[in-house]
């Protein structure tokens, strides 16, 4: 299962849509997972790194003693890898509802088998498209996404 930070970057590549709400541009140090931004945080914004070598992505954020720890959002842990670069951080304003989503997706499995029991026997029956194979996540969840779908791609972010 992908780290949900790597799950949520993914789905808004899918969208077209990067939530930013502001940004800063500069050099920046990333050290064992703890970078210092120009800007103020609140621990559980998301952010989207831009422009280095090892570590762009989303990131939610942890306000540490005089610096802010970079997690994968869901096990606190970090995730990132010591570097320094110059470079953008996005502040996302992600819905609740869009993350949550976004966890139904890291644990959606196409192959998993729905069972239904038919006069004493069991009837399988898998999920599958027009093309008789499984459902991916972008056809399972399209419905719930479509809302935060954008027509075109406008920001530099998941580029």
């Amino acid at each position: 299962m992908n780290p949900l930070n790597d799950t949520i970057l993914e789905v808004m590549q899918e969208l077209r849509n990067d939530f930013v709400v502001d940004g800063e541009h500069g050099e920046y140090n990333i050290d064992t997972g703890e970078i210092t931004l120009q800007n103020d945080y609140i621990s559980g914004e998301w952010v989207a790194i831009v422009g280095s070598k090892l570590n762009d992505g989303v990131y939610m954020v942890k306000v540490g003693d005089r610096s802010h720890i970079l997690t994968d959002g869901e096990s606190n842990v970090t995730v990132t890898h010591d570097e320094s670069f110059e470079g953008s951080v996005y502040r996302l304003r992600l819905p609740r509802l869009l993350i949550s989503v976004c966890k139904d997706i890291q644990s959606y499995n196409p192959s998993d088998i729905v069972s239904e029991r038919v006069d004493g026997d069991y009837s399988v029956t898998f999920a599958t498209g027009k093309n008789g194979k499984p459902l991916t996540w972008q056809e399972k969840f399209s419905g719930e996404l479509d809302q935060w779908r954008n027509q075109f791609h406008v920001s530099e972010v998941l580029r």
